[in-house]
């Protein structure tokens, strides 16, 4: 269950990245 968070959190944090690198 913990994974699922930090999976989560690490997908907000590429997401912020692909849309400033577009």
């Amino acid at each position: 269950v913990g994974t699922m968070v930090v999976d989560i959190g690490q997908s907000a944090d590429w997401v912020k990245v692909n849309v400033r690198k577009t």
